[in-house]
């Protein structure tokens, strides 16, 4: 008997979804990462395919149909924060529906009921509270993004398998590679691929040539190589990795950063152990996922114990092989590539929720299969319907709250810092939360109680707390030191570093600079910020401000020399090239 048809199935999943998530409609912009993320939009001028999938592209990571979407946010909706978080809404909505339909066709391939499975783990997908990181957060739209391709992908393949179709294979390899090309862990689907081709239902045995869809992955894999090695000297995430790789081939674990324990005279067992903690802590958070921490730093030894049950479990499932338990290894997978974030530090926390939000896909799938199949032939379905429907209304209240948490970056932080109290960079976002609230003693207190390394732009937050206090030579002082000093080891921290050396000096104009030396040592300051700028980002705006800066110093040569140089480089849409060529044509005169 089918529970509800499958147009209306959808249409309550919609609901559900917008019901839930309604509040993150009116979140702010988170101030990790999403305030960069806006300001960059709002400065970016003009528009072309090459400047997003070029080596560099316009991120330092090389996920160019990820900032493509962000592109989108910038054309269609002004960067507008509401927007934003529509667009990540939007996704959310669309992997829903993805894997409602991707169950639908692996229960058609193994012959299982599943219109009441579909619907209850889309539910389950929709409503589970680890997932709330990745929508609410604009910059963890690379997780939403993904998964919808690698469903996209699985969906495919369950296709080709059930029509016996190469184009379907081909199609599905061809998905994961865009996937990818939001971010990598997408290409974490393929082992999991391959099993499906593997351990195949008994009528799709006989389709040998099934293996050919393994060469496709292989050339998915392959061009994605190929375009992002070309990205390798500007991408920080492939540049870690593989420094990563390098020194645990040559031995040198030690040299790894320990992201989430003290290290021991035993690097290889720190790995070891680190590895199996923390799956056992993903596995518990799938089934358990409270309490919710966006700041996640330290992961207990205890869960050593869910760890190695969890290595077991694997085993059984692999050797017993059933359609649940395929699903769940499906899931397994493509959580591992959360656990290369562990050792190459290539993120805010090395544990974060959003890392599972792709592996909940399959897991839901797969748990939901598992329990219809547990439950068919239990006698009281009207309990086990009642609780069920209990277990979704729990997870509608806890999922609103944890979006209402989200609605302020206040409380987001305060959260944090209480569920992580020795994390220094969750008590640097909270202190700019308490700043933004008018609590500027409480700020101040909290930010400089804290500690944190040099190479992280969350450091910078002192100087921006000094700045909105009107402390400019305090903020000039301690963001002059850094530059100088030890830490700014790349080029996206010291392009920050100077950004907020001219931020603080034109505050420091608007307040009235009246000694004429003063005025003019200020001036010649950000002269020299913005060509270091300007190389560091080959940026035309940069040069353009130069043209401005020069003007105010009585260089009117040399201001139009760079205005003129501006015009070139602008793009004909940017709102820039107009003055900028005015102004050029008036100084040459």
């Amino acid at each position: 008997m089918t529970l509800l048809a499958p147009r209306n199935a959808i249409l309550l999943l919609i609901l559900l979804t917008l019901g839930v998530y309604y509040p993150t409609f009116f979140a702010p912009l988170n101030s990790l990462d999403d305030l960069l993320y806006a300001e960059k939009l709002l400065n970016q001028t003009g528009f072309t395919f090459r400047q997003h999938f070029s080596p560099g592209g316009t991120s330092s990571y090389y996920r160019p149909l990820l900032t493509l979407t962000f592109e989108l946010d910038r054309i269609v909706g002004g960067g507008e924060e509401m927007f934003m978080h529509s667009m990540n809404i939007a996704i959310h909505l669309c992997n829903v529906l993805l894997v409602y339909l991707l169950s639908q066709a692996y229960c058609r391939l193994y012959e299982l009921k599943g219109e009441a499975i579909s619907l209850l783990a889309a539910a389950l997908f929709c409503l589970h509270p680890i997932n709330t990181e990745a929508v609410n957060w604009i910059a963890g739209r690379t997780d939403l993004l993904a998964g919808t391709f690698v469903f996209l992908a699985l969906i495919a393949l369950l296709k080709s398998l059930e029509t016996q179709s190469l184009w379907w294979g081909a199609a599905a390899a061809c998905v994961v590679l865009f996937g990818s090309l939001c971010k990598e862990t997408a290409l974490f689907a393929f082992p999991g691929m391959v099993l499906l081709l593997w351990r195949t239902p008994l009528r799709c045995v006989a389709w040998r040539r099934r293996w050919w869809i393994v060469g496709f992955f292989g050339v998915a894999i392959l061009s994605y190589l190929a375009l992002r090695w070309q990205a390798f000297h500007y991408d920080r995430g492939l540049g870690g990795t593989v420094k990563f790789v390098t020194q645990a081939v040559g031995g040198n674990v030690a040299a790894v950063p320990q992201a989430i324990e003290k290290p021991s005279e035993f690097p290889w067992f720190d790995f070891s152990r680190d590895i199996l903690k923390v799956s056992g802590y993903y596995a518990v958070k799938l089934l358990q996922p409270l309490p919710l921490n966006f700041a996640i730093d330290r992961v207990s030894n205890l869960y050593l114990v869910p760890g190695g049950m969890l290595v077991g479990l694997l085993v059984i499932l692999f050797h017993r092989d059933r359609p649940a338990g395929r699903l769940l290894l499906i899931s397994f997978g493509l959580a591992t590539s959360a656990l290369l974030v562990i050792v190459t530090r290539q993120a805010w926390t090395p544990v974060a929720e959003r890392y599972m939000y792709i592996p909940t896909g399959p897991f839901v799938i797969g748990v939901t299969i598992a329990f219809a199949q547990l439950t068919e032939r239990a006698r009281r379905q009207g309990l086990i319907a009642s609780c069920v429907a209990l277990l979704l209304l729990g997870m509608v209240v806890v999922t609103a709250q944890r979006n209402v948490v989200w609605q302020d970056n206040l409380t987001l932080y305060e959260d944090a810092v209480k569920q992580s109290p020795g994390f220094a960079p969750a008590k640097n976002q909270l202190a700019l939360a308490l700043y933004a609230h008018g609590r500027a003693e409480e700020a101040a207190a909290l930010i400089g109680s804290i500690r944190i390394s040099g190479g992280e732009l969350s450091s910078l937050n002192q100087a921006a707390i000094l700045r909105k206090a009107k402390r400019f030579d305090e903020a000039r002082h301690f963001l002059l030191e850094r530059l100088n000093g030890p830490g700014t080891s790349t080029a996206r921290i010291e392009a920050r570093i100077l950004e907020m050396l001219l931020a603080v000096n034109n505050d420091e104009f608007n307040q009235g600079i009246n000694d004429v030396g003063r005025r003019k040592e200020r001036l010649q300051e950000m002269l020299d910020w913005l060509k270091r700028l300007e190389t560091l980002t080959k940026s035309p705006f940069f040069m353009y401000r130069q043209g401005y800066v020069n003007l105010l110093l009585g260089n009117r040569d040399e201001a139009q020399k760079c205005f003129a140089e501006a015009v070139k480089r602008f793009p004909d849409d940017s709102p820039y090239k107009g003055p900028a060529q005015k102004l050029a044509k008036d100084l040459e005169q």
